[in-house]
């Protein structure tokens, strides 16, 4: 799946999709999964509500299986975990194709490395995620297919590295060269890689 195809599925969700927070307890962790062609797609929203920004915040280390990640990440993912697991399961696709925003980004990689031990193929696409794991989760997560963008100086993408966290898999940057002094959060809507895809930009 390319980025704009991606960035489609946040956008313009397909017509039948099945929300997972209909459970009040859900309500940090927004998205939905949908069933196309052969592929079992799931989305994460980005932050939306004060709650996630609640989740955002809890960014003490919790252990999943031999690694470690943002424990806010982890504990919210965990309460839909099997949900997901199920639903993939009936549906008899092949794959499944994770693709999240800000928040969401983070939790796909959380989602592909549990998915990872239900030896369940992922291919994971994250959009200007927030780093997500200590160095022990990055190494574990070299063998699952995870791609994460970053725009420009992000304010968000540079949060949390003083704490030791790290992004996990291979990065797409766009816009202006990064700098490791600066910050900005105008860099961090979607919209500024959306319109460099819909301009033929590939990313560095």
């Amino acid at each position: 799946m390319t980025l704009y195809e991606a960035i489609n599925y946040i956008y313009h969700p397909p017509r039948l999709t099945q929300s997972f927070c209909d459970n009040p307890l859900h309500k940090a962790l927004e998205g939905y999964t949908a069933i196309v062609d052969d592929t079992f797609i799931i989305v994460f929203s980005g932050s939306n509500t004060l709650e996630d920004y609640k989740v955002n915040c809890n960014f003490f280390p919790k252990r999943i299986h031999a690694a470690f990640a943002h424990g806010g990440y982890v504990t919210h993912y965990l309460q839909v975990h099997t949900t997901l697991l199920k639903r993939f399961r009936q549906s008899n696709c092949s794959s499944i194709q994770l693709i999240g925003y800000s928040m969401g980004a983070s939790v796909t990689s959380i989602c592909a490395y549990m998915m990872y031990f239900e030896n369940i193929a992922t291919h994971t696409i994250a959009f200007e995620p927030l780093r997500v794991g200590l160095q022990s989760f990055r190494q574990a997560t070299k063998q699952i297919d995870i791609t994460y963008t970053t725009y420009g100086n992000d304010i968000v993408t540079k949060l949390l590295s003083c704490f030791g966290y790290k992004h996990v898999g291979k990065e797409i940057h766009f816009g202006g060269e990064k700098h490791w002094w600066k910050y900005s959060i105008k860099d961090h809507p979607l919209e500024n890689i959306a319109s460099e895809l819909l301009c033929g930009e590939e990313g560095t």
